[in-house]
Order: C-alpha cells, then structure tokens, then sequence
C-alpha cells in the first residue's frame, strides 16, 4: 500500500510538470498574442467570449474528481496531476479571469 501511494505520487506530480509545461509550451506568451494553439474564442452580440484552458482543466479535474473509482490510483493521480498542472498555469496570466470583452 505505501509503495502504491508513493508510485501514484509520482504519476501525479509528473502529471503536473507535463499539464503546466505542456501547455505553457502550446500557448501564447503574454496575455493576448497567439499560441501554437489558437484561443477559443466566440463572439455573442457585441461581446467577445474567451475560454481560457484553466477553464477547461478546472473542470475535468473536478470531473475526474468525481469518478475518480474508475481509475487506478496511478492514472488517476497522473491525469489529476496534469489538470492541476494546466490549471495553474493558466493562472498565471494576468487577464486569467476576463472571460468576456467587448
């Protein structure tokens, strides 16, 4: 069992390192210049709405949260790890919170 939790503690951290350096690889720079990976971005009326990747990964993170049984502990903490990871790069933008612009 402790030899369980320590191979799954690593998963989960390497699961970290790739989700924050993978996507910080494929996205932009600085807040609003492009990425290898473009924006998802949807205009309604006169706005503009942007869906950051820490949105995205906020959610499967809470999605594999929730149905976590069905995954072993490794895989579990390896995708969660790599959630994390995403979401906290997406953090680290300083436009993190605008979702919608004019």
């Amino acid at each position: 069992m402790v030899v369980d939790a320590m191979i799954g503690g690593g998963s989960g951290i390497l699961g970290a390192l790739l989700g924050y350096f993978g996507v910080k690889f494929c996205s932009g720079r600085a807040e609003g210049r492009r990425g290898r990976m473009p924006s998802l971005r949807f205009r309604v009326r006169r706005h503009t709405v942007h869906l950051h990747h820490w949105v995205f990964s906020s959610l499967t993170g809470v999605w594999l949260f929730l149905n976590r049984e069905i995954f072993s502990l490794p895989i579990f903490l390896f995708l969660f790890g790599g959630a994390l990871g995403m979401t906290f790069q997406g953090t680290k933008y300083k436009d993190w919170k605008r979702i919608i612009f004019r």
